[in-house]
């Protein structure tokens, strides 16, 4: 065996460097394919081949992926406690927290329960899965589409 061949061999079963590693993970993370084929690539030397790109299955990925990072950052649900409510001259009601935030209601319906505004609630806020926020108040069986003003 000579020298070069015995170099080759060695460059090939060295794993390929930290940062090639990372590179791969961060561009290929939803596609495990995309990955495996970044990796060998890194291992060969050679920058990743893209493996033909199928028109149907990738349209709309990118909402899919801003949609999962975004959830991924996001808490799922924040405890919060209501110290204020008041209601506008189209009663729509904003409710200010014991943390100094302050939200207001995005839909308003005929049969929505109205709150007391002389009461606390304990509430939960979280993320709605198409956008925007649902707001849950405790002993209450509704759910109100909020946003945030403060």
């Amino acid at each position: 065996m000579s020298f070069s061949s015995i170099l080759i061999f060695v460059l090939a079963s060295t794993p390929p460097p930290a940062a090639a590693v990372e590179r791969c993970r961060a561009a290929h993370q939803a596609d495990p394919t995309l990955h495996i084929a970044c990796l060998e690539a890194a291992l060969q030397g050679q920058p990743a081949a893209k493996p033909a790109s199928n028109p149907a299955v990738e349209i709309g990925m990118d909402q899919v992926q801003a949609r999962e990072r975004a959830s991924a950052d996001a808490p799922q649900l924040v405890a919060v406690q209501i110290v204020g409510v008041s209601y506008d001259a189209r009663e729509r009601g904003t409710f200010r927290t014991a943390d100094g935030q302050v939200w207001r209601e995005t839909e308003l319906l005929e049969r929505r329960p109205r709150l007391s505004t002389s009461k606390q609630y304990t509430a939960r806020i979280e993320r709605g899965v198409v956008g925007g926020y649902r707001m849950y108040v405790d002993g209450i069986r509704w759910m109100y589409k909020v946003e945030r003003l403060e």
